[in-house]
């Protein structure tokens, strides 16, 4: 990913209510629209007074524009960075980002560098896209093989496997998943069955 694929876009709301913090809102094209707000603070005090207020405020003025089914994508995919110069405890870390409200949220703390595109995009590397994760194939498995490599002798997997049903949760499978699962049941009865008996 380089810079031009992200776009900055203005938050005019963000300026007014949180000047001191400087907001910015960039626009990643990734699967589709991805909103990426940050916010630069210089205490874990202004973190701490302020986090839930600017979610509250995204929440509000931003993710609430979206209404039809084309925007879907991009009103739930919504990231808030929040990057402070001093150490933030692990504790409000952990409640900020695991805070499921409105937005993804990630604290960066202990950043010296000023907010500009170079360090958004290093966070949206590191915390949306992942392709600082590198994955390579086994040399055991062709990479161009269509086939599960999963292979299981178990009775009750054989009996799935070859029951061809794809569970999607819609009531007119509801007959095959009640025969599916009663299958399971005696496989498993049998498999219980067989290892009593081969203890004795």
């Amino acid at each position: 990913m380089n810079t031009s694929s992200i776009t900055i876009e203005n938050v005019d709301f963000l300026d007014n209510m949180f000047p001191q913090f400087s907001p910015r809102l960039s626009k990643v094209n990734y699967i589709g629209a991805v909103s990426v707000f940050t916010f630069s603070f210089e205490s874990e005090n202004d973190l701490y007074e302020n986090w839930k207020a600017v979610t509250n405020a995204i929440a509000t003025y931003y993710q609430s524009e979206f209404e039809d089914d084309e925007t879907e994508f991009e009103r739930w995919n919504i990231y808030i960075f929040f990057v402070v110069k001093e150490p933030v405890a692990a504790r409000l870390k952990y409640k900020i980002e695991n805070n499921k409200f409105s937005s993804r949220k990630t604290v960066q703390d202990n950043v010296s560098a000023n907010v500009d595109l170079e360090l958004i995009e290093q966070l949206i590397k590191e915390y949306i896209i992942n392709d600082d994760i590198s994955i390579t194939a086994s040399e055991n498995i062709k990479t161009d093989d269509r086939q599960s490599v999963y292979i299981n002798d178990s009775e009750i997997y054989e009996t799935i496997d070859n029951s061809n049903l794809k569970v999607l949760g819609k009531k007119e499978k509801k007959e095959e998943i009640e025969n599916l699962y009663q299958q399971i049941l005696k496989k498993i009865a049998h498999e219980i069955q067989e290892s009593r008996n081969s203890r004795f």
